[in-house]
C-alpha cells in the first residue's frame, strides 16, 4: 500500500486523484509545475479506519437530503471531529519537506468525472512551515471530504467521490494569477483569460473582479497572453477537452501551471470540409446527403471489423459513427470530434487521428477525454493488439488483389443496370456495395498511413528542406495510374482526322456531333464508353457526365486538336524522370533510415496507384446509380408522384424506395417535399468555411465565409503540391466543361479539382486550387503533366482576376499577382 508518491510518480488518478495525476501529467509534457508530494487515497484510508469510520466515502451522508442545511452541518461536524480525534500517521509527515512555504491541496478520485468538476467542494490549506501545521492542514483536506458543502454538490449531482488524496505543493508567492478557459463560453474560437494581481484566492472565490483578455486560437499573441494560449492549446490537446486552467506567475515573472481540469458545459464539435469539397464542391442534395451519412458509417464500422477492432468497442462510439459526417450551408462536413471519437476506438488511435487529419488537409483536434487504453485490461488489451495487427497484415497482403475484387463487383453492377428492367433491384444494387466499401477503403487507409509516415520520416531526417515539394516529387511521373486514361484517349481522339474535319467544318459543338461522320462517331463513342463517366462533379450524381452530354467531350477535343506540342505521355515520361532523381537526392538519408525509406517510398507509390483504380471505379458506379435513379424519377413522375423526373433528387435513399414500393407514410406529399427542398437547395450560399467550430446541437447561422476578396499585387500563399515556377495569364474556371478558354500555358486557377479535372490540367501551364491536400486527385494528375501548383490558397478564384498575369511557384508554395 503506497502512502506518498513524488508528484512525478502520481500518474494513476485512482492512487493521487485527479488533481494531482493531470498535474503529474502536465509535468511529464514538460510543463512548469511547482514541484510536491501525494499523500495518496490510501492513506486517507487508513486514517479513517484508525478513527473508527468505516469505507473511504464515510457514509456521513447516509439518509441525508440536500435541502437539509441543518442536517448536513450536523454530519460534516461529527465527521470531522472523528478524524481530527486520531493523530497523523509521522511517517507522513516525514515525507513532506517543509524547506519552503507549502499548500495542502484536495487531490479527489472522481473529481475529473464528466459533468461534475467538483469545483470549490474540496479544501486547499496554506502556507504550511511547520510540522504541526502540515498535520492540521491534512486534517483539514480531510475533512473536506464530507463537508456539508461537498455532501450536498454530492446528493444533488448524483455524483460521489470514490477517496481523496491531498497534493502538498510549494507555494508559488504570486505576482500575478488567473485562470484560462481554452474555450471562450460564449466564441469557442477564442480563448478566455482572467486575471488578477497577486494570488488567484479571491479570483476563484468569486469576491473580485478580474481582468479579462480575449485570445484568438491562431494569430498573433505576445507576452502572457501568448504563453497562456500555448500552454492551454498544449493542455487540451493532452487531455482531449476544453480546459480550465488556473496560472500563476511568479515573482521572477516565470508561468506556472497549478490545475487543469475538464472545462464544464458542452465543448464545441469541430468541423471541416476539407477532401471532401474536392469531390463534392457544391450543395449536396438529400439523396447523396443520404448516401454520404450511411457510407461513412459502414465504411468506418467495416474497417473496424476487418481490422480485428473488438465489437465492444465498436458499440461504444456508435452514436459517433453514425455522426461521422454532418452538413452546413448546404455542403458535407466531416465532424472531426466524431472521426477522433471513433479512432479512439482502435490501438495508436491518436496516431491515426494525426494520419488521417494530414491526409485530408484537416487542422489538429483534442483528443477525446477515453481512448482506447483506458478500456479493458491489460492482458485483455495485449491481446487485442496482438489480433489487430495479424489481421492487418492478412488484409494487407494481397491489396491489389482486393481491390481488383471491388473494380469486379463495380463491372458487374454496370453490366447488370444496363437493362433498368428492375430499376428497384438496382437501387439496393447500389446500395448493398456502398454498404460494403473495405476493399476500397483499405487502400483509402494505406495511402494514408504510407503518405504520412514518409513525409514525417522525410521532415525527420531532412529538416533543412522542405517537406511538401519533395514529397510531391516523389510522388510525381507515377507509372500506370488509370487517372492518365481519359487523358492520353482524348489526346488519341482528337487526332482522328475525320473527327478533325468535323470540328473544322461545325464551329458549334452540338452541330459537330450531329455532322460526325460514322468513323469518327465510333471513334468517339469508343472513348465515351471506356473514359466518358468521367467529369467534374463525378461524385455529385446531378452532374451530367460526357456520356450524358457527349458534345461537351467534342468541346475538350476541340481545345486538343488545336495544341501541336508533345502528347500527355511525354510529359508523364518527364515527370517521372524528374520522380527518379528526387529519389537519388534522397540517399542522402542516414544509412539505417535508406531500407526504411525505400520500403516506405515504394508502399507510398503503390497504395496510390491503388487508390486511383478504386476512385476509377466509383465514378463508373455513380453514374450508373445516376441513371437507375433519373428512370425511377421518370416513372414517378409519370405517376404524378413527382413534378418532374429529377425531383428524386430531392428525397433520400430510403424515402425514394419507400415511394416506388408504394409503402410511403404520404406519397401525395412528395411533390411538396421535393419542391420545398430543391428550393432550399438553391439558396444555400456560393461559398462556405473550410473549418468552423459550433456547440453540439448548433447550426452554421451564417455559412459565408467572407465578403469578395480585392485583388491586389502581393504574394498569395498556400502549399506546394508540384514544383516549378511558371508565368502566364490566368484562367478562372468553375467548371471542367469551361476548358475550351484554356490556352496552351495558362496558369488554371480553381475552387476544387477532382479526378474529372484530368483532361483541362493537361492544357493547362500551372494550377492554384483553394482547397485540397498533397494526395488529393488534381494534385496527383498535376504532378503527372509537370504542372507547378499551389494548393490551399484562400479565395485564389476571387483575389486573381481572369486573363491577369501570375507567377505560380509550386516549391515555394506562392503565387505573385503582377
Amino acid at each position: 500500500m503506497t502512502l506518498v508518491l513524488t508528484l512525478d510518480d502520481a500518474l494513476d488518478p485512482q492512487v493521487a486523484g485527479g488533481k494531482a495525476a493531470r498535474l503529474a501529467r502536465a509535468r511529464r509534457l514538460g510543463l512548469t509545475v511547482p514541484d510536491g508530494v501525494v499523500v495518496t487515497a490510501a492513506a486517507f484510508d487508513a486514517h479513517l479506519a484508525r478513527a473508527g469510520v468505516a469505507g473511504p466515502l464515510a457514509r456521513a451522508d447516509h439518509g441525508l437530503r440536500p435541502d437539509e442545511p441543518e442536517g448536513l452541518a450536523r454530519a460534516a461536524a461529527a465527521f470531522a471531529a472523528r478524524i481530527a480525534a486520531v493523530e497523523v500517521d509521522p511517517a507522513l509527515l516525514d515525507a513532506v519537506a517543509l524547506d519552503a512555504p507549502r499548500i495542502a491541496r484536495s487531490s479527489g478520485l472522481g473529481e475529473d468525472a464528466p459533468g461534475c468538476s467538483f469545483a470549490g467542494q474540496l479544501d486547499s490549506v496554506g502556507p504550511v512551515t511547520t510540522r504541526d501545521e502540515l498535520a492540521r492542514a491534512l486534517v483539514a483536506v480531510w475533512a473536506s471530504f464530507a463537508s456539508a458543502r461537498a455532501l450536498a454538490y454530492q446528493l444533488a449531482r448524483g455524483a460521489r467521490l470514490g477517496g481523496l488524496a491531498v497534493l502538498v505543493q510549494r507555494l508559488v508567492p504570486a505576482r500575478r494569477a488567473g485562470v484560462l478557459f481554452t474555450r471562450h463560453p460564449a466564441r469557442p474560437a477564442a480563448l478566455l483569460i482572467e486575471a488578477v494581481d497577486g494570488p488567484a484566492e479571491d479570483l476563484v472565490q468569486g469576491r473580485v473582479e478580474p481582468t479579462r483578455l480575449e485570445v484568438g486560437r491562431e494569430g498573433p499573441a505576445d507576452g502572457l497572453p501568448g504563453a497562456l494560449r500555448g500552454l492551454g492549446l498544449r493542455l487540451e490537446q493532452a487531455f482531449g477537452a476544453p480546459q480550465d486552467v488556473e496560472w500563476v506567475v511568479d515573482r521572477a515573472g516565470v508561468l506556472h501551471l497549478v490545475q487543469s481540469r475538464d472545462q464544464t458545459g458542452a465543448a464545441p464539435r469541430r468541423w471541416t470540409n476539407a477532401n471532401l469539397i474536392e469531390n463534392f464542391p457544391g450543395p449536396v442534395t438529400p439523396f447523396l446527403a443520404s448516401v454520404l451519412t450511411t457510407g461513412y458509417e459502414h465504411l468506418f464500422r467495416g474497417l473496424g471489423r476487418a481490422f480485428g477492432v473488438a465489437p465492444w468497442r465498436l458499440e461504444r462510439v456508435a452514436p459517433s459513427l453514425r455522426r461521422l459526417v454532418g452538413f452546413h450551408g448546404g455542403r458535407v462536413y466531416y465532424d472531426l470530434t466524431a472521426v477522433r471519437e471513433v479512432l479512439a476506438a482502435a490501438p495508436l488511435g491518436d496516431a491515426l487521428a494525426a494520419l488521417f487529419e494530414r491526409y485530408v488537409g484537416a487542422p489538429p483536434t483534442p483528443p477525446p477525454a477515453r481512448r482506447w487504453r483506458d478500456l479493458g485490461s491489460r492482458a485483455g488489451q495485449a491481446l487485442e493488439v496482438a489480433a489487430i495487427a495479424a489481421r492487418v497484415a492478412w488484409l494487407y497482403r494481397d491489396l491489389g488483389g482486393r481491390v481488383a475484387r471491388f473494380e469486379a463487383r463495380v463491372d458487374a453492377y454496370a453490366r447488370a443496370t444496363r437493362a433498368q428492367t428492375d430499376l428497384l433491384a438496382d437501387l439496393r444494387g447500389f446500395v448493398a456495395l456502398r454498404s460494403d466499401w473495405v476493399d476500397p477503403g483499405l487502400a483509402d487507409v494505406a495511402a494514408m498511413v504510407t503518405s504520412g509516415l514518409l513525409g514525417g520520416l522525410l521532415e525527420r531526417a531532412l529538416p533543412d528542406r522542405p517537406g511538401a515539394p519533395l514529397v510531391a516529387r516523389l510522388l510525381g511521373g507515377l507509372e500506370g495510374l488509370v487517372s492518365a486514361g481519359p487523358v492520353d484517349g482524348l489526346w488519341a481522339l482528337s487526332r482522328e482526322p475525320a473527327l478533325r474535319q468535323a470540328l473544322d467544318r461545325e464551329p458549334d459543338d452540338r452541330a459537330a456531333l450531329a455532322a460526325l461522320e460514322p468513323t469518327a462517331r465510333r471513334a468517339l463513342d469508343a472513348w465515351l464508353e471506356a473514359w466518358g463517366f468521367r467529369c467534374s462533379g463525378e461524385l455529385t450524381l446531378t452532374t451530367p457526365s460526357f456520356q450524358d452530354e457527349p458534345w461537351r467531350a467534342l468541346a475538350l477535343a476541340r481545345a486538343y486538336a488545336r495544341d501541336d506540342g508533345a502528347p500527355p505521355s511525354a510529359r508523364a515520361v518527364a515527370q517521372a524522370a524528374d520522380r527518379r532523381r528526387a529519389e537519388a537526392e534522397v540517399t542522402a538519408l542516414p544509412g539505417a533510415l535508406r531500407p526504411a525509406f525505400g520500403r516506405l517510398l515504394a508502399a507510398t507509390q503503390a497504395s496510390i496507384g491503388l487508390r486511383e483504380r478504386a476512385r476509377l471505379k466509383q465514378a463508373l458506379l455513380y453514374a450508373r446509380l445516376r441513371r437507375v435513379v433519373l428512370a425511377l424519377g421518370e416513372r414517378l413522375a409519370a405517376r404524378g408522384l413527382l413534378e418532374r423526373p429529377d425531383d428524386v433528387w430531392f428525397l433520400g435513399w430510403q424515402e425514394l424506395e419507400a415511394l416506388a414500393l408504394g409503402g410511403a407514410l404520404d406519397p401525395r406529399g412528395a411533390r411538396e417535399v421535393a419542391a420545398l427542398r430543391r428550393r432550399r437547395h438553391a439558396a444555400w450560399p456560393a461559398r462556405v468555411p473550410e473549418v468552423v467550430e459550433l456547440a453540439p446541437g448548433d447550426v452554421l447561422d451564417d455559412p459565408a465565409d467572407g465578403g469578395e476578396a480585392a485583388p491586389g499585387p502581393g504574394d498569395l500563399t498556400g502549399t506546394g503540391a508540384a514544383p516549378g515556377r511558371v508565368t502566364a495569364p490566368a484562367r478562372v474556371l468553375e467548371h471542367v466543361a469551361e476548358a475550351g478558354r484554356l490556352g496552351r500555358g495558362d496558369v488554371l486557377v480553381v475552387r476544387q479539382t477532382d479526378p474529372g479535372w484530368a483532361a483541362a490540367l493537361f492544357l493547362a501551364g500551372a494550377l492554384v486550387v483553394e482547397r485540397g491536400g498533397l494526395l488529393s486527385h488534381g494534385a496527383i494528375v498535376a504532378r503527372e503533366y509537370g504542372l507547378p501548383t499551389v494548393i490551399g490558397v484562400r479565395d485564389a478564384t476571387r483575389r486573381i482576376g481572369d486573363g491577369r498575369v501570375v507567377t505560380v511557384d509550386g516549391s515555394a508554395g506562392h503565387v505573385r499577382l503582377s
